[in-house]
């Protein structure tokens, strides 16, 4: 690669450009080793190039049983027909790093593997583009139930080449995940969304934003966010959610929020469910 660049003269520098390209890619050799990885995949996977480059896949990242056999059916078919191959829609759990207190996080994504050949035509790389669409099932859960309407309509990839598979899928994905996110957005009652052992905001609503005053929330804990509210027995009623895996449903209930800097506490009784939300593995 650089020995092309040379020769061109000022020819582009390919290994600069893979590493700067803003979705995520890597590559595997015919053993399922990374030999390369680009930043906007450390970024997704939270992983540095160096943990990952020389490690199988599977021994880097697990996974259930199922997933890591549908990803592995996936390679061998692109080695066996040396044609790309997509996996439109595979949930994969990925490990979160010892920085973020471990644990697993269930994760959603859309995948494409492409062939790279050596001298003789033969497979001699795998190159994988994954694009991470959990927060697209989570809002597909939330509007259709578990397991409702999460594949692409029957036909679909029939419409374009494979090696098109992905950015057709994108598209279609970002204008559902747009009319999703509206609807959640603008529904009346006030929804959020926890994830994590630490109760972490991922999603909120308006009509929530303005029932906390309009406070930053996401990417915090309840502790951290609406600390008045850890201290209500809110955060106990979560967690037996996530023990028991039932919704609880409170009517009528007290709870006194500061709406405003420096202001004091206001008493509001709502009315709310806290429900579960599960992963394939049962996990909340």
């Amino acid at each position: 690669m650089r020995a092309a660049n040379d020769a061109a003269g000022s020819g582009p520098d390919f290994r600069a450009l893979f590493d700067r390209l803003p979705s995520p890619y890597m590559v595997l050799d015919r053993t399922f080793r990374y030999v390369e990885a680009n930043a906007a995949y450390c970024r997704t996977l939270e992983r540095a190039r160096d943990e990952l480059i020389g490690v199988n896949v599977f021994e880097a990242f697990p996974g259930h049983a199922d997933s890591a056999q549908r990803l592995q059916a996936s390679f061998e078919r692109v080695l066996q027909t040396g044609q790309s191959d997509s996996l439109p829609l595979i949930p994969y759990p990925i490990e979160r790093p010892p920085s973020r207190g471990g644990g697993v996080d269930m994760r959603y994504w859309s995948a494409i593997h492409i062939p790279l050949f050596d001298a003789d035509g033969q497979v001699a790389y795998i190159v994988q583009n994954t694009v991470d669409v959990t927060e697209l099932q989570r809002l597909k859960d939330m509007a259709y139930g578990p397991g409702g309407d999460v594949l692409p309509v029957p036909g679909e990839a029939d419409l374009l080449q494979r090696t098109r598979e992905v950015e057709a899928l994108n598209a279609s994905l970002i204008e559902e995940s747009q009319g999703l996110r509206d609807l959640f957005m603008q529904a009346p009652g006030f929804m959020a969304v926890l994830t994590g052992e630490r109760l972490t905001f991922a999603l909120v609503n308006h009509a929530y934003q303005q029932l906390i005053g309009h406070r930053q929330v996401i990417g915090r804990t309840i502790e951290e966010a609406l600390p008045e509210v850890h201290a209500q027995g809110f955060v106990e009623l979560l967690n037996m959610v996530v023990r028991r895996r039932e919704p609880y449903v409170g009517k009528a209930v007290s709870v006194r929020l500061q709406r405003a800097p420096g202001a004091p506490l206001e008493e509001r009784f709502v009315d709310f469910v806290f429900q579960p939300m599960t992963a394939p593995g049962e996990e909340v």
